[in-house]
């Protein structure tokens, strides 16, 4: 289960890499930019923080060096812009995500199974 979420969270990593960077038509549209942002990193800061329940410091530095660096990437695409707006919107998404998964890690799971010591 651990290699799997693992698994998962960098395939979801790179999947992000490729719809930034990549050709726009690539990039599906499902409603607001902003708000698909917002979910899309929330969903990578979750799927992180439920592989690397124990490293999540390195977790954080790791996706917000990741969105910048593909934010910064796009100056070299002609027809991509990255802005410090973009960042912030997938900064605040997989910050979300990882409180999200430490959430659901630390409270949710205990709550459904509680360990009978």
């Amino acid at each position: 289960m651990a290699q799997a979420l693992k698994a998962t969270a960098w395939i979801l990593l790179l999947t992000i890499f490729i719809l930034t960077d990549g050709p726009l038509g690539l990039r599906p549209t499902f409603g607001h930019p902003n708000a698909e942002r917002l979910l899309a990193l929330a969903v990578l800061g979750f799927a992180f923080s439920l592989a690397y329940p124990h490293r999540l410091l390195v977790v954080l530095i790791l996706l917000a060096g990741a969105i910048c660096g593909f934010e910064y990437l796009q100056y070299f695409v002609n027809y991509r812009h990255g802005t410090v707006h973009d960042i912030a919107i997938k900064l605040a998404g997989a910050f979300a995500g990882v409180g999200a998964g430490i959430f659901v890690s630390k409270f949710a799971v205990s709550a459904l199974w509680p360990s009978h010591d």
